[in-house]
């Protein structure tokens, strides 16, 4: 390769990172208009600016390059051309069989034309080592297809990072001392406010028994006392959220969003600095198919929630009902790039259970 054409494709990768596009793309457009540029400044032209003209360009130059090949795969499957995709694909994978990102997407391609999931399936884990790119669309198939299989779905759950075996066994009764020791430190002022405030101290007192129930795994239990202390005063804060994500765990939406509007109404003005709340009100309409409406409050609060993958998971969620399908595709790039605890595995085996 030439001193010029490596210094115009790191020139332009610096520039797409910046998110410049435009610039990245003046950078390659020197060396592209020369006949004797590598192909590699070609593929990297191609890629960027998304033309199919540019990679097959670049596929006359080198006909067995099997990255102009994938990617001419690629965006013939966004198009819809799946006879295409799966010309190039499988030229692709004569050039290179053990490329696991051409392996998935000839894989994804047989599910969307014959809906088999052996392909795969056959993969193992193979699919996880894939581009963010196959990835996502993977994950847009998969969703499209539980959406027609169970109306009832509402997608993936949202999991904790928690360690298992003996040592997420430790954590757990680390976390029940530490429980236990801030209870103690809460609970002795509210002692002293019997003497001064009965009615007051009974409230406080029920509101620390109830997080401290919560907060070591009870929240049956931790709903009972919460409950009690809605009926000393019905505009508690503390009981009106736990209530709230009480009963969206329970996926009893209507009673969540009851004591979400009323936990709304008690934060009064200051309701702006609570995104959560909005968050939440996103959740449940996104569960009870409120996809447009769900959709306006992940946009609205996103920028509070940038590094969480689930609330744009299923910003994405929404996009691929009410469109366009881009946005779809762009909410779950970004999930994808964030740590995800078996997302696609869990909505793969979902897919699996629901085709039987």
């Amino acid at each position: 390769m030439r001193i010029g054409d490596v210094r115009a494709i790191r020139k332009s990768e610096k520039f797409r990172r910046l998110g410049k596009v435009d610039r990245a793309l003046k950078v390659l457009s020197g060396p592209t208009a020369e006949k004797t540029c590598d192909v590699r400044v070609l593929i990297r032209r191609a890629v960027l600016s998304g033309s199919i003209n540019d990679l097959e360009t670049a596929l006359l130059k080198d006909p067995q390059n099997g990255t102009a090949l994938f990617f001419l795969a690629v965006k013939s499957y966004e198009n819809g051309d799946f006879d295409k995709a799966t010309q190039y694909i499988s030229k692709a994978l004569e050039v290179a069989p053990d490329n696991i990102s051409a392996q998935v997407l000839s894989a994804l391609i047989s599910l969307k034309t014959t809906g088999s999931l052996d392909p795969l399936l056959a993969l193992g884990k193979n699919y996880t080592a894939t581009t963010i790119k196959i990835k996502s669309l993977l994950l847009m198939e998969i969703e499209t297809r539980i959406s027609v299989l169970d109306k009832k779905d509402s997608g993936a759950k949202e999991h904790e990072h928690t360690p298992g075996g003996v040592l997420g066994f430790i954590f757990d009764v680390m976390d029940d001392v530490a429980v236990w020791v801030y209870w103690l430190i809460q609970i002795v002022p509210v002692l002293f406010l019997f003497i001064v405030n009965g009615e007051r101290a009974k409230k406080r007192k029920l509101v620390i028994d109830a997080s401290r129930l919560e907060n070591v795994r009870k929240p049956d239990s931790a709903y009972q006392k919460f409950k009690a202390v809605l009926e000393l005063d019905e505009n508690d804060m503390d009981a009106l959220e736990f209530l709230v994500r009480y009963h969206m765990e329970k996926g009893e939406w209507q009673k969540a969003l009851a004591f979400l509007t009323r936990l709304e109404k008690s934060t009064g003005p200051d309701i702006k600095d609570f995104p959560i709340l909005k968050r939440w009100r996103a959740d449940i309409f996104l569960a009870t198919k409120r996809h447009d409406e769900a959709l306006k409050l992940y946009t609205e609060v996103e920028n509070e929630f940038a590094l969480d993958y689930i609330l744009l998971y299923r910003k994405g969620l929404c996009a691929l009902v009410t469109g366009p399908v881009a946005l779809a595709l762009g909410s779950f790039e970004r999930a994808l790039s964030q740590p995800t605890p078996d997302l696609l595995k869990e909505r793969l085996v979902r897919l699996s259970e629901l085709s039987g």
